[in-house]
This record gives structure tokens, C-alpha cells and sequence, in this order.
């Protein structure tokens, strides 16, 4: 399962969006206690301009690994973008 969230996070560092998805979803399908998958998965969905499905798997990111800073970074973001302006703040 790690090396799936890992490669879905080098699949999202290179742009390739879906491929990320598919791959965080693998990952999580086996377990669902990765906050590096549920972080890849919502910041990949977003980039494809699923925001209202990527808002709860970074949700969750954050509650798996608080110190997850890019979780918060995105969930923020897609909170903004989906004009949620007191949310985003948290």
C-alpha cells in the first residue's frame, strides 16, 4: 500500500492527474489509514476539477496526520474555491 501512495504521489508530481487517482485509490482500497494517499487522491481530484469530491478525501488526510502540511494547504485552497471562506480558514 505505501508503495502505491508513493507512486501515486510521483504520478501527481508529474502532471499525470488520473493516473494519481487511480493509483491513491488502489492504495486506499488495501488502506485506508494512508493520509499520503488520501492527500494525493483529493489534491489529484481537484486538479481535474472535482473539487466537491477532493474536499473530503483531504478532510480526511488531515485527520489522519495533522502535521500533513500540504493536506491543510489543499484543503484550504479547495475550500476557497468552492467559496467555503470560513472553512477554508480552518
Amino acid at each position: 500500500p505505501a508503495a502505491l501512495a508513493q507512486r501515486a504521489n510521483e504520478a501527481y508530481g508529474r502532471g499525470e492527474h488520473a493516473a494519481a487517482v487511480a493509483d491513491a485509490r488502489a492504495a486506499l482500497a488495501l488502506d485506508a489509514s494512508s493520509a499520503l494517499a488520501w492527500r494525493v487522491l483529493g489534491s489529484a481530484l481537484d486538479s481535474l476539477g472535482q473539487a466537491e469530491e477532493a474536499l473530503p478525501a483531504l478532510c480526511r488526510a488531515v485527520e489522519l496526520d495533522p502535521a500533513e502540511w500540504k493536506a491543510w494547504n489543499n484543503r484550504g485552497a479547495v475550500r476557497l474555491g468552492l467559496c467555503l471562506y470560513a472553512e477554508a480558514l480552518e
